[in-house]
């Protein structure tokens, strides 16, 4: 794994060792065609960076909006020197092997929310500009030559969570809370249940939902422990428990919105993939492909293509990653698809390595465009959301 830190330096000498990442060039064996592919396109769906807390709760000396002073949920700012150090390892990944450098070999489109739009940004900054801040310091003026797009708010065809209402998410969480809690993390608690009433007592906010209660102090003192700030005792007491069970509550408030938030994004990665096959009208092809979203728009994508991912990776972590690699055989005029994930960065600040996932049952890592896409798009064919979308 490569190291990922807020000190942006630490990632200089790792780029040589990257660069075999994305061959241009593979040849199979043991095959009686035995044919070599090239390179072609990838896309790449993404999970945003770190972010602040979406919701405070009242006078937590632990949990303050002064902490982060970007605004809730917004991007912190060491999540975003990690997304520009995640960025100049994609550069060193693709150019200039790949890339010749050209803005328009790439497209580019994020959900509406700032913390995908500046992930997405601070990735082509780094993946287009001619050098790392910390080496020279004009390089660190703003340059992003690539047009992204963002739809404004509440029009995104790509993100519509329509069936997202607190009371589904409360009978969701209901039906959960009777789950015991694993052997391996502690015998403090029997259930769910009992966890949280004693995070509602410890917190002294027996009045709030569930379903609130998760974001203002769960899913909160997660983004503190990224951060690196403080926790309470009791918060530490049970930390081991305390992720657990925010993975737990993560997948049941997002179970009625996977198929919403799948729905455009393979919609687009297919029209991306499969344009990649024709020649461009405008005589530049398009290489990259870059879609910056949410954990809930990589986990519904990657658990549909490999199911037992859902337990394997309960919640992409922060800048989590699916690359889909396109590879033409020339002579004959057929594209395979290698997919391969990225679980994002770890808590101690590293990059997870890229793996092969066979998607859709797959017998081979590289299988014909279409026997992937075809199914993916069944898949997430059906979204009732109302189409109120402009873009």
């Amino acid at each position: 794994m490569m190291k990922v830190s807020g000190l942006l330096v630490l990632f200089c000498g790792v780029v040589v060792h990257a660069q075999e990442e994305f061959p241009l060039r593979i040849c199979e064996e043991n095959l009686t065609r035995n044919p070599c592919w090239n390179l072609r396109h990838i896309a790449v769906v993404h999970r945003h960076t770190a972010r602040a807390p979406q919701k405070f709760p009242e006078n937590d000396p632990y949990l303050r909006p002064a902490l982060y002073p970007r605004g809730a949920g917004k991007s912190t700012l060491l999540g975003l020197q990690q997304a520009h150090v995640v960025g100049r390892m994609w550069k060193s990944w693709w150019r200039p092997r790949f890339l010749s450098g050209n803005p328009n070999e790439v497209y580019a489109r994020t959900s509406a929310l700032d913390r995908c739009f500046e992930t997405t940004q601070a990735l082509l900054f780094e993946i287009f500009s001619p050098g790392p801040c910390h080496e020279n310091h004009q390089f660190c003026l703003p340059f992003d030559p690539v047009p992204i797009v963002k739809p404004p708010m509440g029009f995104d065809k790509n993100i519509n969570f329509c069936h997202s209402n607190t009371s589904s998410q409360l009978a969701n969480m209901t039906q959960i809370m009777t789950t015991p809690i694993p052997m391996n993390l502690g015998n403090q608690f029997r259930t769910l249940e009992d966890f949280i009433a004693y995070a509602k007592k410890q917190s002294g906010l027996h009045h709030m939902n569930n379903v609130d209660f998760f974001s203002a102090v769960i899913d909160a003192y997660i983004s503190n422990h990224w951060e690196g700030y403080p926790l309470p005792p009791w918060v530490r007491e049970v930390w081991p428990i305390w992720h657990w069970a925010a993975d737990k509550l993560y997948n049941t408030l997002h179970q009625s919105t996977k198929m919403s938030a799948g729905h455009g994004v393979v919609q687009d990665v297919a029209k991306s993939l499969r344009s990649a096959t024709a020649a461009p009208a405008d005589g530049v092809m398009k290489k990259l492909s870059l879609f910056g979203y949410h954990d809930v728009t990589v986990s519904s994508i990657w658990t549909a293509m490999a199911p037992e991912l859902e337990e394997l990776v309960p919640r992409p972590d922060f800048l989590a990653a699916i690359f889909f690699e396109l590879y033409e055989d020339g002579q004959r005029g057929e594209y395979v698809l290698r997919i391969r994930i990225s679980q994002g960065l770890t808590p101690d600040g590293r990059y997870s390595p890229l793996k092969v996932i066979r998607a859709m049952n797959c017998k081979s890592d590289f299988c014909p465009m279409e026997e992937v896409l075809e199914p993916l798009e069944r898949y997430f064919a059906v979204d009732d959301c109302p189409k109120r979308s402009l873009v």
